[in-house]
């Protein structure tokens, strides 16, 4: 049985990582109700835009996560730090403050230690954020949210366990 997200930091990207032509980068999709974050040759990056219809209450943001923190890619080893996102998402010309919907696994699910990324998005940005608490699942036309166990993995790290398929719910948090 495993228990809560416990690594140590990863290497942290910075604002000059990301612009057009970089390999970070900053996309806005759907009329500017979709901003996403990350490696432009993430699939999910790519293709995330397409499948989900934006929601009417709040701008969704594109951007892989684990529990406290987003990274840019799946399976990923770089973080984007939390006031990076913040300044990344007003640069796509979103007011600071507007409610935002995190399209990101584990947003809203906490570590071992310290709080969940979605929450202190919410500080940072001064509107409510709203992140699924586990693992994000998205299709054509719909999501799925599945809790996980985390567990060690052979090459270190950690891993999800023991999925709960649709056992996950989203979380409002507001600063």
């Amino acid at each position: 049985m495993g228990g809560p997200f416990d690594e140590p930091p990863y290497p942290t990207l910075q604002a000059r990582d990301f612009g057009p032509g970089k390999q970070f980068r900053v996309e806005i999709h759907n009329g500017g109700r979709t901003i996403v974050i990350g490696d432009f040759n993430d699939a999910g990056f790519q293709l995330t835009p397409s499948y989900i219809q934006p929601g009417p209450d709040a701008i969704d943001v594109v951007i892989h996560g684990l529990p406290g923190r987003f990274i840019e890619m799946l399976a990923g080893h770089h973080e984007i730090p939390v006031p990076l996102a913040a300044l990344l998402i007003e640069s796509a010309g979103v007011q600071r403050g507007t409610p935002l919907r995190l399209l990101s696994c584990h947003a809203g699910e906490t570590p071992a230690n310290g709080e969940p990324a979605a929450e202190r998005l919410a500080q940072e940005w001064g509107g409510s954020v709203e992140g699924p608490d586990g693992m994000l699942r998205i299709y054509p036309g719909r999501m799925r949210l599945d809790r996980v166990d985390w567990v060690p993995a052979a090459g270190g790290g950690m891993m999800p366990d023991n999925p709960q398929q649709g056992r996950g719910q989203w979380v409002i948090f507001t600063p």
